[in-house]
């Protein structure tokens, strides 16, 4: 290994630290008592170095000439997979900066991307679980399901408050968290 491997392998180690060490800071109520639940900041960083990545394939990849003896499948492969990176990339860095939650005694407002959603604790009425999404699904009074990302700080103690303010049970969602709290 060189020294500018290791030193790209030190700098992303050491971002990816500080960066994890910021999403563990204890989530408290403003002064007017609104929490906010905001996606860590490594969300759209992961993002920027999957689109990062991304790039660097694509140059490198029409850059070589010596591809002729790819068959089909090999390129159908390199194809599909770089669609998935793009989309990856794109949802992690356009989920990251925008995707968070509001919430105080009497509501709490999701804010996605280009739209925000007010609700009040009596409006829900189901809460699940997708694990192929890793989003919390609330369904309202009205059957309208609400994604929240399971990803947000605080995620844990907002569903705790939602069992108190909505007489929902939880327990199944706050059983890990609650025996890792004690």
């Amino acid at each position: 290994m060189n020294i500018s491997n290791a030193i790209v392998i030190a700098l992303t180690s050491a971002a990816v630290f500080f960066l994890n060490e910021r999403r563990k800071k204890n989530i408290a109520p403003s002064e007017e008592g609104v929490t906010v639940l905001k996606m860590p900041l490594m969300i759209p960083m992961l993002g920027l170095m999957l689109l990062f990545l991304l790039v660097y394939i694509t140059v490198l990849f029409f850059i070589e000439k010596e591809y002729d003896h790819m068959g089909v499948v090999a390129w159908g492969t390199i194809l599909i997979l770089l669609a998935f990176m793009g989309l990856g990339a794109y949802k992690l860095i356009v989920i990251g900066p925008f995707h968070k939650l509001e919430y105080d005694e009497d509501r709490l407002i999701i804010h996605y991307y280009k739209k925000n959603r007010n609700l009040t604790w009596a409006e829900i009425k189901e809460v699940n679980y997708s694990t192929i999404r890793g989003v919390f699904l609330l369904r309202t009074t009205k059957l309208e399901k609400i994604k929240v990302n399971q990803l947000l700080t605080g995620i844990y103690p907002f569903l705790e408050h939602l069992e108190q303010e909505s007489n929902l049970d939880l327990d199944k969602y706050l059983k890990l968290y609650r025996k890792t709290k004690k």
